[in-house]
């Protein structure tokens, strides 16, 4: 005899409960499913968004700090490099290009970084996505997503921003008043280039010369006086300091080369990636465990559905009893149970991926909206194997039932 019809019509009649039977059990799955997904997004999203910048240059202090103000544009009290370093890192023989990061100033919550054009170019190597990057000391280029059209003016504020990408609704409205009450005077800035999107926070970030960084907070500009340009090379005399220096080394044994000198010469000197390594290293200890929390729980949540099942078998035992009293055999019966739970399990386990999935995406953009950094998210191999081992598991629990089922005594059952 095919168990499936019967399968299927046990399936219609008991509809509630197969339904909160698959829900409760997607949601266990859902769970781990996210947090595997979530835990790999953050991973790639914080590595993507330090592709840029190979080795960062800071004094003595904290390296956390150093990479999440420079790299991740994080508000930190960063203490400042000598200018001497500034105006000999450029004509070094391992250094294709070096820039400075000056912090101090926002428009609206955005921030304000002072550096030089090799930065908005990367040397070159980048191609604007509209216009060219600033060329005097009062123009800029936007990130691309700052809401600013090339040719409109911007003032710089006090105060380097609370560095949150999301910014709150009335401060995207033109507000002179609110902008004057934190003002440089009558300092003002010209669009003239906006970067190309990078889903991180420089998305959202202000480039102008450092120079007139340094003049706004009554600094010397790094030139001798009355000398108009930006850019390097600087005078190491007339440069007040810098809190951090991106370098682009030439090869990479140039990068171990550079990093190596500069901190035998006392600088903190390190790859961005480093710092990511410790982190990751940390996040995926700390993944583990709520891995291991996670299956303990869905195995839990398994188990508990399946003795739940096995009570809910005395409310059938009538049924399965005129079976066999029918003529169908103990392995009919026990195919009837188990295939029942297998298909509901089944169920549950699809329905599980995809709400993972889902949950998994929602958090990750509002993680990436906080942050700045994109976290792309995508459920894959692991993510499918981790639920197929979960329907195996319960699908091996589900013999209990099955079992149970088929051996309880015919007569006794159509009697009660």
């Amino acid at each position: 005899m095919n168990p499936l019809p019967l399968i299927r019509a046990e399936g219609r009649s008991a509809l509630p409960f197969a339904a909160v039977f698959i829900l409760v059990l997607a949601l266990a799955i859902a769970l781990g499913v996210a947090a595997a997904a979530l835990e790999r997004s953050v991973r790639k999203g914080s590595a993507a968004a330090a592709d840029d910048f190979d080795l960062v240059v800071g004094a003595p202090g904290s390296s956390a700090d150093l990479v999440l103000a420079s790299v991740y544009l994080r508000p930190a009290a960063l203490p400042l490099l000598p200018g001497s370093l500034l105006a000999r890192l450029p004509g070094d023989a391992g250094v294709a290009w070096a820039a400075p990061i000056g912090f101090g100033d926002n428009w609206r919550g955005r921030p304000i970084v002072g550096t030089t054009a090799d930065l908005v170019t990367l040397g070159g190597r980048r191609t604007l996505a509209e216009g060219r990057a600033f060329a005097a000391r009062t123009e800029a280029v936007v990130g691309a997503k700052v809401p600013l059209a090339i040719g409109a003016t911007l003032k710089p504020q006090h105060g380097a921003g609370h560095g949150n990408p999301i910014i709150p609704r009335h401060q995207d409205h033109d507000d002179e008043d609110d902008d004057a009450d934190h003002a440089h005077g009558d300092a003002a800035y010209t669009v003239v280039g906006r970067l190309p999107p990078q889903n991180n926070p420089w998305d959202h970030a202000i480039l102008v010369p450092i120079e007139m960084v340094w003049a706004l907070h009554g600094l010397t500009d790094g030139h001798a006086a009355d000398d108009g340009r930006i850019g390097p090379p600087f005078d190491g005399a007339a440069v007040a300091g810098v809190p951090a220096i991106l370098i682009k080394p030439r090869a990479v044994a140039d990068a171990y080369g550079l990093r190596a000198r500069l901190r035998s010469e006392g600088q903190l000197a390190l790859f961005p990636a480093e710092l990511l390594v410790e982190l990751h290293r940390l996040l995926g200890g700390i993944g583990t465990l709520v891995g291991a929390i996670t299956l303990a729980t869905q195995v839990l949540v398994f188990v508990s559905v399946l003795l739940a099942v096995v009570v809910a078998l005395a409310a059938r035992r009538r049924r399965l009893a005129l079976l066999r009293a029918l003529g169908a055999s103990r392995g009919f019966i026990f195919l009837l149970i188990w295939g029942e739970l297998l298909g509901l399990l089944g169920f549950a386990g699809l329905l599980g991926l995809g709400l993972g999935a889902l949950l998994a995406w929602g958090l990750a953009t509002i993680g990436s909206a906080s942050s700045g950094v994109g976290l792309p998210v995508a459920v894959g191999w692991p993510e499918i194997l981790r639920v197929a081992v979960l329907v195996a598991l319960g699908a091996a629990l589900a013999i209990v039932p099955g079992w149970l089922g088929f051996r309880r005594p015919v007569a006794a059952d159509l009697r009660g």
